[in-house]
């Protein structure tokens, strides 16, 4: 299993900083770095198409960018062969400054791919969330330095509103003309045109469909006669849709899974050409929506540009925070919650009362989640963490004991579901017999799916896998017994 670190990019960063790069499928957590599928990773996950629309950029097959030592891509090379259109009015020395000033906010990102140029795109595309669940969109300072260059350099600019059913939202822009304070004269006064249709943007129906927004936003530019998008969905990215399932625990689930489900529905759906940077706040929340930590933030982030990924796009997260109120709706949107299964205080003393087992269940959604088909964490020090205060509670009497019980989800025969729950509780009894418990308080079973609480089919009658459902059937039960 290859590891690496997963870095969110500030916005202030006038350069990437460097990323260690492995050709592997998953991360591992360290720290705050994220167990993910291809999340800045050379050669994992589509890269972005090089080639520029015929519009902007000369068709000579020369790179848009040059890749330095350390594998980053060269900010200031990049732009290099981009040809302005020859009614652009605006002076080469201009134009060049306006590419880069935009390729060095590009940079300052971790992309799933290369990352890219705004030589290779022709349209902005903005999805807004605007729903009570989020606070109101408005254009963070990077999103806002890529967008005005954008309008000087005459890219068309679309915005997609992300309710329920997202659908595209007028926004008025000028042609900007002229050159030097004229021009940025008339940029300033498209930004406040955009600033003033987002500002005025309010749901038509409940919940919050971000991925949908994104298909809208490709067919919107697709109007325009362009293919390679700049789309950036403004706003927590906490997709409240069955479809995406984070409300029923997708967060816990693989992100290619998700995808998988995604294509399954609709196959002619697809980013290739696009790239998605997620902003405005991914995964600050508003209103009824409770509070991510930051962990959580990251493997949402990391859902977010592996999702992207598979579906053809190169993605990146903008991690910083933004805060404030959402926009006054009745419109309701579905909070999305990580699961707390655990509710008891495995560090506080039980009371002397007759022996009355408590069951905990640990599902994919928490800090005890396996890989799929696999007794290996997907974050070790997550899972000891969670582990160290049962030990401690075992520790504190030797009469306790704990029945490990491992699932799975519906996969494969019964026999095979069987060994990896069993490896499952193994697993996890190790773990608390290195952090102090006693083998003999401890007993595992391997059910499989075999289980009461199992209720959640993995799989629909067509065949596809249910992300969610598999995500909550992936678990291990702990059942404590104490003055028995």
């Amino acid at each position: 299993m290859n590891t690496t670190d997963l870095a969110l990019h500030d916005r202030a960063s006038p350069t990437p900083k460097p990323v260690s790069r492995a050709p592997g499928r998953r991360l591992l957590l360290t720290g705050l770095a994220v167990a993910v599928g291809c999340v800045g990773l050379t050669g994992c996950g589509p890269d972005l198409q090089k080639a520029s629309s015929p519009e902007r950029a000369e068709q000579s097959g020369a790179e848009t960018g040059v890749v330095a030592g350390d594998g980053r891509t060269s900010v200031t090379a990049k732009h290099v062969n981009c040809a302005p259109p020859e009614d652009l009015e605006m002076s080469a020395e201009d134009y060049r400054d306006a590419l880069t000033a935009v390729d060095e906010q590009l940079g300052a990102y971790s992309w799933s791919g290369q990352a890219p140029s705004i030589c290779q795109f022709d349209a902005i595309m903005i999805v807004a969330e605007a729903t009570a669940n989020v606070p109101a969109p408005k254009l963070t300072a990077g999103v806002r330095q890529i967008v005005s260059n954008g309008i000087s350099l005459r890219l068309p600019i679309g915005v997609v509103k992300a309710d329920g059913h997202p659908s595209a939202v007028p926004v008025p822009q000028k042609q900007v003309r002229g050159e030097g304070k004229g021009r940025q004269r008339r940029v300033l006064a498209n930004m406040d045109r955009l600033d003033t249709a987002l500002a005025g943007i309010r749901p038509d129906s409940d919940e919050m469909a971000v991925f949908e927004a994104v298909f809208v936003a490709v067919d919107q530019a697709a109007s325009f006669g362009k293919t390679h998008p700049l789309i950036i969905p403004l706003g927590s990215s906490l997709d409240s849709t069955r479809a995406v399932g984070f409300v029923d625990g997708a967060l816990g689930a693989e992100a290619q899974e998700i995808a998988a489900a995604l294509k399954q529905d609709n196959p002619a759906r697809k980013l290739s050409g696009a790239a998605i940077l997620f902003a405005g706040g991914v995964g600050y929340g508003a209103g009824p929506q409770p509070p991510l930590n930051d962990r959580q933030r990251l493997i949402l982030a990391a859902a977010l540009v592996t999702m992207a990924s598979e579906l053809g796009a190169s993605a990146a997260v903008d991690p910083g925070p933004v805060r404030g109120d959402p926009i006054p709706t009745t419109h309701t949107v579905t909070p999305v919650e990580f699961s707390t299964p655990d509710e008891r205080r495995w560090d506080q003393p039980t009371p002397p009362v007759a022996c009355e087992p408590t069951v905990h269940v640990y599902d994919a959604t928490s800090d005890l989640r396996f890989l799929p088909e696999s007794d290996q964490w997907y974050d070790a020090t997550a899972a000891q963490t969670a582990l160290k205060p049962i030990a401690g509670w075992l520790a504190a009497d030797p009469k306790r004991h704990i029945d490990i019980e491992g699932r799975t989800m519906n996969h494969k025969s019964i026999e095979d579901q069987r060994r990896t729950g069993m490896d499952r509780a193994v697993a996890a009894g190790k773990e608390l017999i290195h952090l102090g418990a006693s083998a003999e308080q401890l007993s595992y079973d391997g059910v499989g799916s075999q289980f009461p609480g199992y209720s959640l089919p993995d799989f629909l009658p067509s065949g596809a896998e249910v992300p969610q459902a598999a995500a909550h059937n992936r678990n291990i039960q702990l059942t404590a017994y104490d003055n028995c």
